[in-house]
């Protein structure tokens, strides 16, 4: 059973189902919503809202009601409207960190714990002021990863995804989330629960000090799903991106083996291509960038399979202007008539910056080939890379302009220690 396209499925599904989902009376003032429509500019920590005044017949208040109800359906149907409310849905964050710290909370449905989850994952927790709903929220997450139910467990990796780098915030609350996070990528129930919380700790174990490198526990058990123990090619390839995002431990130790395992899965032709590419990427991360890997992802922009190509074209954005000897395929790779690869190639030149000016020529010409077919969102987007990339040159240019001559004696170049991150140009 495919978790992810059930999900959809029912989410879709409940949306159609909703009487009367469009707006009603948006313009016009409600004496019985204390809440406002809009949010003006001035209330700080606040985003200005136009989202839904009313959902059903309901407002926001009406719907929190609902959301006390001990009826499970009543009590789903609600904490999925009331995400529609946007920002403004936080308001029910308490009622829902009550139910799951209840002492009971492991007799709730599985949906009133799988849709909290997903909720608490989607209401934009980590802004300044969200510190006790945010550790309550944190709590409750983790507390749903030992669940008896794969569905639960894998919504609750979901969500502190998505909570990200806030949920360090929490203390203790965030150690125990960040290791059961780490635990739970040894889950058999499903692969796709190892893939999630892979995904998750992508950003939930990235440290708050850099120097301080990221835990080792994490870095270890991240790396054993490189080796045998993993039977998943997309859990693999999940772990080779997070691996690649947390960067090297400061462990030598972990690191000599991270480094180890991913020299062994970089070169072994029988590893599923995707896994390759990041762990080369890995490799760069972690030694610094070399030709050799370069050239093995950048041929790969023109592979028969489109996920190959895209993965490709994604990590040279990721690696960034250190790529830039990939520039001419890029470009050549523009030929492509598939819109998600397009995608990827323009996130590639955009993170390249002023490296990727070589590539103007054929962004111009691409951007007439849209306004001929009258592709305007095409031409929309090829406008978009061009502007970055010429904004990036000139910026460039300013500061050599602006940068005063370094008198003292020049310093021979040293080469990077492993572990530097990639430019975030």
């Amino acid at each position: 059973m495919r978790i992810i396209i059930l999900t959809a499925i029912a989410l879709v599904a409940h949306l159609a189902a909703i009487p009367g989902l469009a707006a009603k009376n948006a313009d016009k003032k409600d004496s019985n919503d204390p809440l406002p429509n809009k949010i003006q500019a001035k209330d700080k920590g606040k985003q200005e809202s136009s989202y839904f005044k009313e959902i059903g017949g309901k407002n926001l208040d009406q719907w929190m009601k609902e959301l006390k109800s001990r009826d499970p359906g009543v009590y789903e149907n609600a904490i999925r409207t009331i995400v529609l409310f946007g920002p403004r849905a936080k308001t029910a964050i308490p009622i829902v960190i009550a139910k799951l710290k209840s002492p009971y909370a492991y007799q709730l449905d599985v949906s009133v714990k799988v849709n909290s989850a997903i909720f608490l994952g989607a209401c934009g927790l980590g802004d300044e002021g969200d510190d006790e709903a945010l550790e309550g929220a944190v709590k409750g997450l983790a507390g749903l990863l030992d669940d008896s139910q794969a569905i639960v467990r894998f919504h609750a990796a979901l969500a502190l995804g998505r909570i990200g780098r806030a949920v360090a915030h929490t203390g203790a609350q965030g150690k125990r989330a960040l290791q059961k996070l780490t635990s739970n990528l040894k889950n058999t129930s499903t692969w796709e629960i190892r893939k999630a919380c892979a995904a998750a700790l992508a950003r939930v174990g990235m440290p708050e000090k850099e120097a301080k490198g990221p835990d080792r526990v994490v870095i270890d058990e991240l790396r054993k799903r490189l080796t045998t123990l993993e039977n998943c090619a997309q859990v693999r390839m999940e772990a080779a991106q997070t691996l690649m995002i947390l960067g090297s431990p400061a462990d030598g130790e972990i690191r000599s083996r991270l480094i180890q395992t991913l020299l062994k899965v970089a070169n072994n032709k029988k590893e599923d291509t995707t896994v390759r590419i990041w762990a080369n990427v890995g490799l760069m991360r972690a030694e610094g960038v070399k030709e050799d890997r370069l050239n093995f992802i950048g041929k790969l922009l023109v592979h028969e399979v489109l996920g190959v190509r895209c993965q490709a074209a994604r990590a040279l954005g990721m690696i960034g202007p250190d790529a830039k000897s990939q520039i001419s395929r890029l470009k050549e790779a523009l030929k492509d008539k598939n819109s998600i690869m397009l995608g990827w190639i323009f996130f590639a030149l955009e993170n390249m910056g002023p490296a990727a000016k070589g590539a103007l020529s054929s962004l111009e010409a691409l951007k007439k080939k849209a306004v001929k077919k009258e592709d305007k969102a095409l031409e929309m987007a090829v406008e978009k890379v061009m502007k970055t990339i010429r904004n990036a040159k000139l910026a460039k240019e300013d500061k050599d302009k602006n940068k005063k001559p370094d008198r003292k004696k020049p310093k021979k170049n040293k080469k990077p220690k492993g572990g530097d991150r990639f430019d975030d140009d």
